[in-house]
């Protein structure tokens, strides 16, 4: 197991450490549908944020770090034991939808633990996993009331856990509306199209019709964006001026362009929108955590 980064203090190290073996001696599971599973290398990062305050990454299917820490009576970083018990788990894989999600926690300031899902090894089609999401895909959340999916549901159900953060227009109906249309379109067209280059065996059997669909990659998925391009990004922010859970997932849909084969020359709102985002803080730890 490995821990720490530039800067952890004594005291993390400490932390760290009580924690370390606590995985030596090991902990029953706990709730949510956690199972677990015999990780002879269990890994756990610490990564502080904003005055010594942790974020934790641990094996999927491995151990819970609230139980282990209430169990230690222990309290990490200037988070209470109770509040880690209360923290908020993401279940993500790199390189897909979830990262929206990712991003949004950074921006609401959650406390949050994330858990890597190889797809790699097919981790997501693991019995381990479908106890937690029978739809066998990312993202999936673990709250303290039970387990959400799909990314539109859990990026409201961070704003409005987090109002404070101001993401998504809760005293105004028809804007708060307005910002899950948009997301619903990410999701149910924009999403779907693109899925068609690599998944098109989840609506056809033939060879020949799954090529098809993905040939068609290009004008399908570029079409969405002109309307998103024309008729839907206010600018700066998808929403005008505010900054709204609309964001994280627009930046993360636009990454795939590329591969998706679509003319970037056609869609100058959208990429200048992309590029911002990438600047910002919280995009900036979500992509290195998932990527590094």
């Amino acid at each position: 197991m490995s821990a720490g980064c530039d800067g952890v203090s004594d005291r993390t190290e400490t932390v760290l450490e009580q924690i370390k073996s606590a995985f030596a001696v090991g902990l029953p599971p706990i709730g949510h549908g956690l199972s677990i599973r015999e990780c002879p290398s269990p890994v756990l990062t610490a990564n502080p944020r904003r005055g010594g305050d942790l974020r934790f990454s641990v094996p999927m299917g491995g151990w819970r770090l609230g139980e282990i820490c209430h169990n230690l009576g222990i309290s990490v970083g200037g988070i209470s034991t109770e509040e880690i018990k209360a923290m908020l788990k993401l279940f993500y894989a790199p390189n897909t939808c979830s990262l929206a999600s990712h991003i949004a926690l950074e921006e609401a300031g959650a406390a949050y633990a994330t858990v890597r899902v190889d797809f790699s090894r097919s981790e997501q089609r693991q019995p381990e996993y479908l106890a937690i999401n029978p739809k066998g895909r990312v993202p999936a959340l673990v709250t303290d009331r039970g387990i959400l999916t799909e990314t539109p549901a859990i990026l409201v159900f961070i704003a409005q856990s987090y109002p404070e953060a101001a993401l998504v227009p809760l005293h105004d109906p028809f804007a708060f509306a307005q910002a899950q249309a948009f997301n619903s379109y990410l999701c149910s067209t924009v999403h779907v199209a693109h899925a068609h280059r690599m998944r098109g065996e989840r609506w056809a059997d033939d060879p020949a019709a799954i090529a098809e669909m993905k040939r068609k990659v290009p004008q399908s998925v570029g079409a969405a964006y002109d309307l998103i391009e024309r008729d839907m990004l206010k600018g700066p922010w998808v929403m005008g001026d505010v900054y709204t859970i609309c964001n994280p997932y627009l930046f993360t849909m636009s990454e795939w362009l590329e591969g998706d084969g679509v003319d970037l020359s056609r869609l100058p709102k959208v990429i200048d929108h992309r590029n911002r985002m990438s600047e910002r803080p919280a995009v900036r730890k979500a992509i290195a955590e998932e990527r590094g």
